[in-house]
């Protein structure tokens, strides 16, 4: 998988969420409030890693730059994940009878 920086994942998931996979780049510009440097260095890293296709004025994003963007996001929520340190073992089971203590409630 390749990593994606903020600015790639940003790029093609607003490609990926419109209706043709497609936008112009003025309208991919603004959307993203991207400064003209770094929205054109941005464009030109994925266009190296054969992610979005470039035709006149158009940006598309292609199958690998989905394939990516999803395996990243994928990977995303599984850091999302509670750790098992952090989880409790004695949690209350459902239906059973759980009185608190009054120190933990005043």
């Amino acid at each position: 998988m390749k990593a994606l920086d903020y600015t790639e994942q940003l790029l093609l998931g607003e490609l990926f969420s419109s209706s043709q996979k497609r936008l112009q780049s003025y309208t991919l510009m603004t959307r993203l409030a991207l400064d003209e440097n770094v929205f054109f260095s941005t464009i030109g890293r994925l266009q190296t890693k054969n992610m979005i296709n470039f035709h006149e004025i158009y940006v598309e994003i292609n199958e690998l730059g989905i394939e990516t963007l999803m395996a990243h996001q994928y990977m995303k929520k599984i850091k999302s994940d509670v750790p098992e340190e952090f989880k409790n073992p004695y949690r209350v089971k459902m239906n059973s009878f759980y009185t608190p203590k009054k120190k933990l409630i005043f």
